[in-house]
């Protein structure tokens, strides 16, 4: 299964099934790593969507000269 375009909460919650699998030890090595690889990259997709989700997350800040600039969100 391809990771690209899957939403953050269903790559979260597979990442857990994932990790509940590897944890109950039965699982045969094939399929172990199989699951570890699916990991990784259901990781790097999260890691990609929670960046992107930052980027969004600016808020526009006006600069002494009169211009604007986007800065992080900071409360």
């Amino acid at each position: 299964m391809n990771t690209e375009n899957i939403k953050l909460e269903a790559a979260f919650a597979e990442l857990e099934t994932i990790v509940e699998r590897l944890e109950m030890g039965d699982t045969p090595l094939d399929d172990l790593l199989q699951q570890y690889e699916r990991g990784i990259h259901l990781i790097a997709e999260c890691r990609k969507q929670l960046q992107a989700a930052e980027q969004r997350v600016l808020q526009l800040t006006p600069n002494p000269d009169g211009t604007t600039s986007l800065d992080p969100f900071e409360e």
